[in-house]
């Protein structure tokens, strides 16, 4: 397992469903970026989080045809800031790279290969079934 990925696993589990969304995406994320961190959530700013989830998702968005990926993540930002009818907020961007990140196959023909662990549900709760 990469070191990012092993450093940001829960950010991951967050994005594959493995933990409850509260409805406000960026206190979720500031409580797994501040664990990881090891500072108090209400210390962790948007540019915190923006920086974290570029980091964990810049490396997939740029396998395989990287200028189509990219290109296609741009174009799904600027269609959502034209229905929107306002400039992208933070917590558009977050979830456009949550989005691109539930997208990464962890298994590959009955395989594991990305390895992301159990959640840790002290930190966020579990998902409704």
């Amino acid at each position: 397992m990469s070191e990012t990925l092993q450093d940001w696993r829960h950010i991951w589990l967050y994005a594959k469903g493995h933990y409850a969304r509260s409805g406000d995406l960026l206190s979720d994320l500031k409580v797994l970026v501040g664990h990881h961190s090891a500072i108090k959530p209400e210390h962790v700013t948007e540019g915190d989080i923006l920086i974290v989830m570029c980091e964990i998702a810049h490396p997939y968005l740029m396998t395989g045809n990287a200028e189509s990926k990219l290109r296609e993540f741009l174009a799904n930002l600027i269609r959502i800031s034209q229905e929107k009818k306002t400039p992208l907020s933070v917590a558009d961007v977050a979830n456009r790279l949550l989005v691109a990140l539930s997208l990464v196959r962890t298994r590959y023909g009955g395989e594991e290969v990305i390895k992301l662990g159990e959640p840790d549900y002290n930190l966020l709760p579990a998902p409704a079934k």
